[in-house]
């Protein structure tokens, strides 16, 4: 099997042994031999490449679109006396094609011009380019003057057939005199190991929040006293000024004076009753008002901070369940990315975490040992 980024050359030979043609992941492209002849055999009946099952090869070139988009063409022969074997030879500069020996690459062929065909560098790929040859130059079947050909793509020039690698080009043996560096299959098959979907990692280690939360302020100290201690002296003042004012209301009665001449006496009397007693009363209805004013503060301020402590627990609980479901994920998880091919992560036995399963949905490892 020859192979080199797109182009491969399948030599079925009379041993009649299975042959890999292609191979992506668990999906691989066999050819077997079956009874009457060789044909294509796909491993998974659900992939893409299920029109290829059991398809019968005929010798001559079939195309597969691999799973991850790439074009791949396959060459298909009976190893016999007169099979065509490919040399391939490395490309570099600008290499002149013809039957001419001052050609870097002469084919000994009667449908070769002496100076047929010129493969230039251009940028990454290669150039084909027919210098006015008389049979002409065909790229996977279509005549060309001037073409970029890539991996892959069939030449013909003339009646010889000629495959496109990269940087290199496979000339049918025996038929090729050139100055090129010849290169082995050894060097042009690429075994690309499969990648697995298995991925071993080290959990993080786990950010342990440490939290302290304040007590809320002292409250206010308030008098307790009762209010007949508090109000006693302006009563006792209020009663003895309302006493003065009768007082003297009656002794002005009993001696027949003008009871006109005691009333400013009497107005004195109880407006110092009502002011000792009526002004301490309303002192103590404000500053009690002023207390509660106070304590209402105190419950919002703290409120308040308590609702920003919360809000940090609950992201320190989002945190945690995410790294629950990154590094711990559920069976049912795991089980549906594997069926889907998607990267899964694995644990070794040197891991302490090693046969650990997390049930549900839950915020914190089961701790069940298997």
């Amino acid at each position: 099997m020859l192979q080199d980024k797109g182009i491969q050359t399948v030599l079925l030979i009379n041993q009649r042994k299975t042959v890999p043609v292609y191979q992506y992941r668990d999906v691989a492209v066999q050819a077997v031999w079956r009874i009457g002849g060789w044909s294509f055999h796909v491993t998974q009946s659900a992939s893409p490449l299920y029109q290829l099952h059991k398809k019968e090869i005929e010798p001559g070139f079939h195309c597969v679109i691999a799973l991850e988009g790439q074009r791949i063409r396959f060459y298909a022969e009976e190893l016999c006396a007169n099979a065509l074997r490919f040399h391939g030879y490395a490309l570099a500069g600008i290499v002149h094609i013809g039957r001419s020996s001052t050609q870097e690459l002469c084919l000994k062929s009667a449908g070769i011009s002496l100076c047929h065909a010129l493969l230039q560098a251009k940028d990454t790929e290669w150039e084909l380019v027919d210098q006015a040859s008389t049979n002409g130059c065909y790229v996977n079947g279509e005549r060309i003057t001037r073409h970029t050909v890539v991996p892959g793509d069939v030449i013909y020039l003339g009646n010889v057939m000629l495959l496109m690698g990269k940087d290199s080009i496979f000339v049918p043996e025996q038929i090729a005199d050139t100055r090129l560096s010849e290169i082995s299959y050894c060097k042009t098959v690429i075994e690309e190991k499969e990648a697995g979907t298995a991925i071993c990692l080290t959990p993080e280690p786990v950010q342990k929040l440490t939290m302290e939360i304040e007590l809320p302020l002292a409250k206010g100290t308030q008098e307790n006293l009762p209010a007949i201690f508090v109000l006693g002296p302006s009563i006792t003042m209020g009663l003895s000024s309302t006493a003065m004012g009768l007082f003297s209301f009656w002794l002005a009665a009993e001696r027949k004076q003008d009871l006109l001449s005691v009333v400013p006496t009497l107005l004195m009397s109880l407006s110092m009753a009502l002011g000792t007693i009526l002004w301490p009363l309303l002192s103590k209805r404000y500053e009690r008002k002023q207390q509660r004013r106070k304590e209402e503060k105190r419950c919002y301020v703290y409120s308040c901070y308590l609702l920003e402590v919360k809000q940090r627990i609950q992201q320190a609980m989002q945190e945690e369940t995410a790294y629950l479901q990154h590094w711990y994920p559920p069976v049912s998880k795991l089980c549906v990315d594997f069926l889907a091919q998607k990267p899964y992560r694995l644990r070794c036995v040197n891991h302490a975490d090693w046969l650990h399963v997390v049930l549900g949905q839950g915020s914190c490892p089961a701790g069940i040992h298997l």
